[in-house]
């Protein structure tokens, strides 16, 4: 018979070192996230988060540290993002659903995603973000400013050659006072630099040969040149 002093104790129990996830809570305006601190922590390693949680000490007089809580949550800036923002953001990093339907994502998100992806440093979901409004089909496909602008906000070299390309040629018109307003004035100046110089060639225009040096100068030869998105 066992007595109380023989009675085997509780097995020896381990954390498994990957799949044992601190949580982490954040809020963004006036909403509250819980999600796993794993992605922020490592996937954007390069970014505010990796550097944050790899330096964070507990807080003055004991208390936890911000994030750890709902009581003390991680606060991020208010309005950048939003909180529809960095819900979007999480639906790829922490998709609900298996198998994940990134389909269900609207273009909205998807600029989201690429906005949050590029601040934070979270270059696989930047470039995933990328490839998936790339292939996005009407009526959700990006217009041909917006490839323009957010070709040149976020170094995409052939969403700002198609849209550039789209202007020079556009049979109505170059850029519009409104279309204007959103590419920049220089840009807008440039692309009818180029529809002059067409207006005035007596052969067949090269159109992409002078769009090409137009984004070489404005995200560089080497954004150029690893550019190998092919539709």
């Amino acid at each position: 018979m066992l007595t109380e002093a023989s009675a085997p104790g509780p097995p020896d129990l381990r954390r498994d070192s990957q799949y044992f996830l601190e949580s982490v809570v954040f809020k963004v305006d006036n909403t509250l996230f819980k999600v796993p601190k794993h992605h922020f922590k490592y996937s954007g390693a390069n970014g505010p988060f990796g550097f944050l949680f790899d330096t964070q000490q507990t807080g003055t007089g004991g208390q936890a540290p911000e994030g750890s809580s709902e009581e003390n949550p991680l606060v991020l800036p208010p309005g950048n993002p939003t909180a529809s923002e960095f819900k979007a953001f999480l639906k790829v990093l922490h998709p609900l659903t298996i198998p994940v339907k990134y389909t269900d994502i609207s273009l909205t998100e998807w600029k989201a995603i690429l906005k949050l992806s590029s601040m934070w440093f979270f270059d696989p979901i930047q470039t995933f973000a990328v490839e998936r409004m790339s292939a996005l089909g009407p009526p959700n496909a990006l217009d041909h400013v917006s490839k323009v602008v957010l070709g040149e906000r976020y170094s995409v070299p052939h969403w700002l050659r198609d849209g550039c390309v789209h202007l020079a040629q556009r049979q109505e018109g170059g850029p519009s006072l409104e279309e204007g307003a959103q590419i920049g004035l220089d840009l807008t100046i440039k692309i009818y630099q180029i529809r002059e110089a067409a207006s005035r060639s007596r052969s067949g225009f090269d159109y992409k040969g002078c769009v090409n040096r137009l984004v070489e100068d404005i995200l560089g030869s080497a954004s150029l040149a690893s550019d190998s998105y092919s539709p």
